[in-house]
């Protein structure tokens, strides 16, 4: 009888740690899938996570390998003017530490003007818009070989340029992120 008992508590206990074991299995299997579900956001979904609620800065998904942020919320370029305003690098600042949560292959940053004046001096002024946003994104840690700027000067209004509130959303910066 002393044997049978012996036996019997054998399978109990191998009964017993099988089902732990299958159950810290099933647990280490739960774990996984959170963590890979967690890894397999896609870059405009982090981005989004780390913009929500900030309205100076505007995600929208061109394709699922190209974001395009716009900073409607930021008072834009004064007319003819090149720096970038304290306003406009806060926004940059947040949106770099959200930049630097992906990975992603290269940004360009796209200048803009209204459409007062000589078309060759606004397309150049554009470029000395976008360069000097690259500069300034260059100074908060981002590569140098993952930047470019390119100017668009008044070919791609997003407003009315018939009145001076149109004429402001027109000087703008646009970046493109190529994921």
């Amino acid at each position: 009888m002393i044997t049978f008992g012996r036996v019997a508590l054998s399978v109990a206990c191998a009964v017993a740690l099988s089902g732990c074991a299958a159950n810290m299995q099933s647990s280490a299997n739960s774990t996984e899938q959170n963590t890979s579900s967690v890894y397999a956001q896609s870059p405009g979904s982090v981005l989004t996570e780390h913009l929500n609620g900030v309205q100076q800065i505007s995600l929208q998904e061109l394709s699922s390998e190209q974001l395009k942020i716009t900073f409607p919320g930021v008072t834009s370029f004064e007319f003819a003017a090149r720096d970038i305003t304290a306003e406009q690098k806060q926004a940059l600042k947040t949106l770099s530490t959200a930049l630097h949560q992906i990975d992603f292959q290269a940004l360009e940053v796209l200048g803009h003007t209204d459409n007062r004046g000589n078309y060759d001096y606004n397309l150049q002024l554009s470029r000395e818009r976008a360069k000097a946003v690259t500069e300034y994104l260059l100074s908060l840690g981002f590569q140098s070989d993952k930047l470019g700027y390119h100017g668009k000067g008044p070919d791609e209004p997003i407003a009315d340029n018939n009145s001076a509130a149109g004429q402001a959303q027109n000087r703008r910066i646009e970046i493109l992120v190529y994921l």
